[in-house]
């Protein structure tokens, strides 16, 4: 039997079992990782998703123009029908509103007759906007407005025919009824109408 010095053999040290520990590391960093990394890359497009669905931005829109009047005023010059408004809210919520049916309120009910300069401001001017959606500024910023007391008056209705009878047929007289009618309106239009016409009747 050949004989082997005791110091030329390796002592193997025993393997020792993984630790709990060791073993709950390894499942969720070591085991799986190409599937761990594909779930990884596409929670982070998700969140960049949601992140930029959420990022404010604004939006111009044509909205429109509406006055609360003083009592026993009219406006008697033509203020514009619309105005240009910045909106900003997130993405969510600026689609789903409708801005077509927009309306900007603005109070002029503490003006006295005359001419004058209106300021669109936040604290003049009403939208009813979500939650979230607040005004940045209006363009334009300022509207002229002339203010006039309102004029009620009874006027008598004039008939207005176009175009010729039948042969044989001839315009004897023609009458409204009711042949008076009250309109109101700013004193500077209301003085001067004489008569209130119909609209053309053909004959």
């Amino acid at each position: 039997m050949p004989y082997q010095d005791i110091e030329d053999i390796d002592v193997v040290a025993p393997t020792r079992a993984p630790t709990f520990l060791g073993r709950l590391l390894r499942k969720v960093f070591v085991d799986d990782w190409g599937v761990k990394l594909l779930a990884l890359g596409i929670t982070f497009v998700l969140w960049m998703a949601v992140a930029d669905f959420n990022k404010p931005r604004t939006i111009r829109v044509a909205v429109q123009l509406n006055f609360v009047r003083p009592n026993n005023l009219e406006i008697s010059n033509e203020p514009p029908r619309t105005i240009d408004v910045e909106l900003t809210g997130s993405r969510e919520r600026l689609n789903n509103m409708r801005l077509s049916d927009l309306v900007a309120t603005v109070d002029i009910s503490d003006n006295p007759a005359g001419e004058r300069i209106v300021r669109l401001t936040n604290d003049r001017v009403h939208m009813d906007l979500p939650d979230g959606v607040k005004i940045e500024s209006f363009k334009p910023t300022t509207i002229p407005i002339r203010l006039e007391p309102n004029l009620e008056r009874q006027l008598s209705v004039q008939v207005k025919l176009a175009g010729q009878p039948a042969p044989g047929f001839e315009v004897v007289s023609s009458t409204a009824q009711p042949n008076v009618i009250n309109v109101s309106g700013p004193a500077s239009l209301i003085e001067k109408l004489q008569q209130v016409p119909t609209e053309v009747i053909s004959v």
